[in-house]
C-alpha cells in the first residue's frame, strides 16, 4: 500500500506539472498570435505608405516634365511673353452710379420718422393748455373764446387799443376775439355772469373788464361787482367813491390800493362795486344781505352784471356765488399746466349744466392763432 501510495503521490505531482506547463504553453501561444496581428497591420500600413510615394512620384515627373515643355515652348517663340497686353485699358466715360444720394433721401425720411414719432409723444405727454386741442383733451369743457397774450408795452390802455387802426396783428386779433365773445354773451339771453378760474392769476379780472370795456362801446349799461375778496383787483379800477359797497367802504381808498392790471383800463360808462377785502367767504361775509334780491334789483337798472370769484382750487367763493347769477364762465390760463388737482374744479364747471356758459383760454401765443 505504501507503494501504491507513493506512485499516487507521483502521479498528482506530474499532473500539476503537467498543467504548469501546459498552462505556460498556452500564454507563450496567445504571446505570438499578438505578435502576428501586429505585423498583419504594420504590412498594411507599410502597403499604403509604398503606394502613396509611388502617386507622388508620379506626379513629381509629371510636373518636371511639363516644365521641361514649358521651356521648350518658349524658346521656340522666342522673347515674346504669351501673356502680354492686347489692348490698352482705357478710363470709364462716366463714373459709376453713385448710391450716396439714395442713402442720404434714406437718412432724410428716418430722421423725418422720428422727429414726427418724437413730436407725437411730447404733444402726447404735453400737460399745458398753450392750444385749442390740448384744452379740448385735458379740460373737455365748451370753449367760448380764445385770447391771445397782450403786449402791455404796445397796448397800455384800452382806449388806444380799441382806437388802434395800424392793422396790428396782435392787437386785431384781440380785439375780434373779445367782440366775439361780446356776441355770444349778447345772445345767450343772461344778464348775470361770474368769472372763476381753478388758479390765481389767471386773468379774471383783465377779462371781466375787456368785455365791459367792449359792451360799454355799444352803449349797454354794465355794472361789475368785485366779488373776489382775496384779491380784488378789480375794486381798483373804481376812480371815485362807491356808490354802493359789499362791505360799507366809506371811500375808495382801500380799492385804490388794490392790486392794479397791467394794462391802463379807463371805465368811465361802467359802474364798479368794489370791496375792501377779507378771508371770509362770500357767504359769511354777504350773511343777513339777501344778495339774489340786490342782484335782480340791478338788472333793472344794467343790461349786464359781472363778479368775479376767487380760485376755485384754493377758496370756496365761486361755489356759493354760483346760485347768484345765470352763467359762469371760467378763465384759463394758456401758460399754465393741467394737473389732477384741478380735476374737482373742473367735474365742478361740468355739473353746472346749463348754467355753464363755455371756457375762455386766455393768454394764448399770438403765433399760434395768427
Amino acid at each position: 500500500q505504501n507503494e501504491l501510495y507513493l506512485k499516487y503521490v507521483e502521479v498528482l505531482s506530474n499532473k500539476d506539472a503537467s498543467e504548469q506547463a501546459v498552462g505556460s504553453l498556452n500564454s507563450r501561444i496567445g504571446q505570438l498570435q499578438n505578435q502576428k496581428s501586429s505585423l498583419v497591420k504594420n504590412n498594411a500600413d507599410v502597403a499604403r505608405y509604398t503606394q502613396q510615394i509611388d502617386i507622388s512620384q508620379k506626379e513629381y515627373e509629371n510636373a518636371v516634365a511639363g516644365q521641361s515643355q514649358a521651356s521648350v515652348i518658349k524658346q521656340s517663340s522666342g522673347s515674346e511673353d504669351p501673356m502680354r497686353i492686347i489692348e490698352t485699358p482705357l478710363p470709364p466715360t462716366k463714373a459709376e452710379n453713385n448710391k450716396s444720394r439714395l442713402l442720404a433721401t434714406f437718412a432724410g425720411v428716418g430722421m423725418g420718422t422720428l422727429a414726427t414719432v418724437l413730436l407725437f409723444l411730447l404733444t402726447y405727454f404735453d400737460r399745458t393748455l398753450s392750444s385749442t386741442f390740448q384744452f379740448a383733451k385735458l379740460i373737455g369743457l365748451p370753449l367760448l373764446g380764445v385770447l391771445n397774450k397782450l403786449n402791455a408795452r404796445k397796448f397800455i390802455n384800452f382806449d388806444n387799443l380799441f382806437a388802434d387802426v395800424s392793422n396790428n396783428k396782435e392787437g386785431e386779433y384781440f380785439k375780434e376775439s373779445i367782440r366775439k365773445i361780446r356776441h355770444d354773451i349778447e345772445v345767450s339771453g343772461a344778464k348775470s355772469f361770474l368769472f372763476a378760474s381753478l388758479k390765481e392769476q389767471e386773468g379774471k379780472s383783465f377779462v371781466t373788464a375787456s368785455l365791459a370795456y367792449t359792451l360799454s362801446m355799444k352803449n349797454k349799461k354794465v355794472l361789475i361787482i368785485d366779488t373776489n375778496f382775496k384779491n380784488n383787483t378789480l375794486s381798483g379800477l373804481s376812480v371815485k367813491p362807491f356808490s354802493d359797497n359789499l362791505v360799507a367802504a366809506d371811500d375808495a381808498q382801500n380799492a385804490m390800493n388794490a392790486t392794479k392790471l397791467s394794462l391802463d383800463i379807463n371805465l368811465p360808462t361802467v359802474a364798479i362795486i368794489g370791496n375792501k377785502g377779507g378771508h371770509n367767504s362770500p357767504s359769511e361775509l354777504l350773511s343777513g344781505i339777501d344778495f339774489k334780491k340786490k342782484i335782480e334789483d340791478f338788472g333793472k337798472q344794467y343790461d349786464y352784471i359781472f363778479l368775479e370769484a376767487a380760485c376755485l382750487n384754493k377758496y370756496s367763493d365761486a361755489r356759493e356765488l354760483v346760485d347768484y347769477v345765470e352763467k359762469v364762465i371760467p378763465i384759463f390760463d394758456a401758460t399754465t399746466s393741467y394737473s389732477p388737482t384741478d380735476d374737482n374744479g373742473i367735474n365742478f364747471f361740468k355739473g353746472l349744466g346749463n348754467k355753464m356758459m363755455g371756457g375762455i383760454l386766455n393768454k394764448v401765443e399770438t403765433k399760434s392763432v395768427i
